[in-house]
């Protein structure tokens, strides 16, 4: 499944801020949302998937478990309610986390910084950022 801003809206390239949410899971999906401030909201399931042009991942209420299948820079991702799992990538990435109980990175240099305190494990990423407020860290492997 690809999806593009142009399948989106009016046939053209978004130039400002899309939202757009999946209604079943991605498996396989190519989500480009073109240029902008753009927000890709997941269902409620296991969602794996490429996403170019969001600035913005959001999860469901419930538990995700969202596998990335291309670097990001600079992405927020905010998986929500329930127990989520996040596995980044590989070839390196730097996103802001929230939310996510589990965090997997990929073979490449990841940078995540925790966007909100909360109890996370984490394996596979090279730099960890906290939260400004109280975080429990528990390494899941050796840090590479």
């Amino acid at each position: 499944m690809v999806i593009a801003d142009e399948d989106l809206g009016d046939g053209a390239p978004s130039t400002g801020a899309l939202h757009h949410g999946l209604a079943q899971s991605a498996v396989g999906a190519d989500i480009d949302l073109g240029s902008g401030a753009n927000t890709l909201t997941l269902a409620s399931a296991a969602n794996t998937l490429a996403a170019s042009g969001a600035a913005t991942i959001t999860g469901s209420a419930g538990s995700d478990a969202l596998t990335l299948t291309n670097a990001q820079n600079g992405t927020i991702i905010a998986l929500g309610g329930g127990t989520d799992t996040l596995t980044l990538a590989d070839g390196g990435n730097t996103v802001t986390v929230t939310s996510a109980e589990t965090i997997v990175g990929g073979s490449g240099t990841d940078a995540v910084t925790l966007g909100t305190a909360g109890a996370v494990t984490v394996s596979g990423v090279e730099t960890l950022i906290g939260s400004a407020g109280d975080d429990a860290i528990a390494l899941a492997s050796a840090a590479a």
